[in-house]
């Protein structure tokens, strides 16, 4: 049929440019959207869909196609779309088998790749009851796997450089996967995880920065109850980041976490000295008193203004310390 010959022109080969390819297919994937409804087309509609969805899954997974600049923005544009129609999205061996792929494929560079894709297949299906079972093994897999890639937790704990893309990949695929399931990913996020989450974020990692506060927030919704010493610890990476002066986005995020963290976990006795330890250098006695006694009680705008402060005095204290000859 047309559609047919249409599909065979977009879909991939080695000859062909894949970013080109995935464009012209995220175009025609977008065209065709709705149709697969449509009494007469819809059967073609969504054979046509199968064979690009088949396509970008080849594109994602293929080491020679994603390694020299990594996938194209047009591959989870695709994904997106064609997911939508169902399992006719999925490949022959269904959830299960991509699950599998995918988490396996993790260990390699394209990693983040196949977390990004398993991410989409769980919004898409994660609600479903015969999903949950093979999307559960996957994102423990790739978060077991991920944090091994990334921290070092012999001899008190320390981020690997070399690994942090794909530790990044897997604290925001269990992010997602508490976000699009109620089950899984339940019970994954462990203390070594949250020992280096705060590492990245007291260090301001450039690329854990926020996944840390995705995987603290995720964290936050856990039922498990948390050690004092836990929570003492997220509250000095806290206070750490904000001294540290962090990059944008993971200021902007802070005061919400905050105030997340407060009502979520019972706040520390110790969360004055906590504070009064970080900012002594920068800050009186009476700023110190009074930022402990809002983040305890004030609403996210009050506690908004109290990290603006605090980062203030932070940022004063970088000006005028004398330089090092």
């Amino acid at each position: 049929s047309a559609l047919d010959i249409l599909v065979g022109g977009c879909v991939l080969s080695s000859a062909q440019d894949p970013e080109e390819a995935l464009n012209s297919m995220a175009h025609l994937t977008s065209g065709l959207r709705g149709l697969d409804r449509n009494p007469k087309l819809g059967a073609a509609v969504v054979h046509a869909i199968s064979r690009i969805a088949l396509s970008t899954w080849e594109a994602i997974l293929k080491l020679e196609w994603t390694t020299h600049r990594g996938v194209p923005d047009a591959a989870w544009d695709v994904l997106k779309l064609v997911l939508a129609v169902g399992q006719a999205a999925l490949p022959a061996g269904g959830i299960a088998q991509l699950a599998e792929v995918l988490s396996t494929a993790f260990a390699g560079s394209t990693g983040p790749a196949a977390a990004e894709a398993l991410a989409l297949v769980l919004r898409e299906f994660g609600q479903e009851s015969d999903a949950v079972a093979p999307l559960s093994a996957a994102v423990s897999a790739i978060f077991s796997s991920g944090m091994s890639m990334g921290w070092e937790a012999e001899g008190g704990g320390q981020l690997r450089k070399e690994g942090e893309d794909h530790l990044a990949a897997a604290w925001l695929l269990w992010e997602r996967a508490l976000r699009h399931s109620r089950l899984v990913g339940r019970g994954i996020c462990n203390v070594q995880a949250i020992q280096a989450a705060c590492m990245a974020l007291s260090t301001d990692s450039p690329a854990l920065g926020l996944p840390a506060l995705g995987l603290l927030g995720g964290w936050l919704e856990e039922e498990e109850p948390s050690s004092v010493e836990i929570v003492q610890e997220v509250w000095h990476a806290c206070m750490m980041a904000v001294h540290g002066i962090p990059q944008r986005d993971v200021l902007e995020a802070l005061p919400s976490f905050i105030e997340a963290l407060r009502d979520c976990r019972e706040p520390p006795e110790s969360l004055h000295n906590i504070i009064s330890e970080v900012f002594r250098d920068c800050c009186s006695t009476s700023t110190l008193r009074v930022a402990t006694s809002t983040l305890l009680d004030g609403q996210e705008r009050d506690i908004v203004v109290v990290v603006d402060g605090l980062l203030h005095c932070a940022r004063r204290l970088a000006v005028c310390r004398p330089r090092k000859k």
